[in-house]
């Protein structure tokens, strides 16, 4: 140890310590061990590697489909509310004519009534003329 040689609190462990030179023999074989160890998992890595791809690709690939069949989904929907609203506006077109129709109807035949009471009630004003000038020749 470099520090026994300096100083004096290193001492009584000569024998738990080794050179660094020494342990690299006695660890080499353990460290080979290791590295052929992370070899063969980098080996079982790469030879994923392609089949993720591939799961990757398969993944995009449904993607593509599902946004086109929830584009094809919301079209139909899209045409259904438009037949719908096409549908709705000729029926609220067909009762808006109907009751424009009728009232039409009815304002004309007011029209008519105003007419014949406005005639009716001239006559009388011209009966009642008529007869009060009647009264007053009778009356000179």
């Amino acid at each position: 140890c470099n520090h026994c040689r300096v100083s004096v609190k290193h001492e009584n462990h000569r024998d738990k310590v080794r050179l660094v030179s020494e342990c690299f023999v006695i660890y080499r074989e353990e460290m080979s061990r290791e590295a052929i160890s992370i070899k063969n998992t980098a080996e079982v890595i790469n030879k994923a590697i392609p089949e993720l791809k591939s799961r990757e690709d398969e993944v995009s690939s449904m993607g593509e489909v599902i946004k086109r069949e929830i584009h094809t989904h919301a079209q139909r929907i899209v045409d259904l509310v438009k037949q719908s609203e096409r549908s709705l506006v000729e029926e609220v077109e067909r009762t808006v004519n109907q009751k424009v129709q009728m009232l039409t109807k009815q304002r004309e035949e007011a029209e008519t009534d105003v007419n014949q009471l406005t005639f009716c009630a001239e006559l009388v004003d011209d009966v009642c003329k008529l007869d009060q000038l009647y009264i007053m020749k009778e009356r000179k």
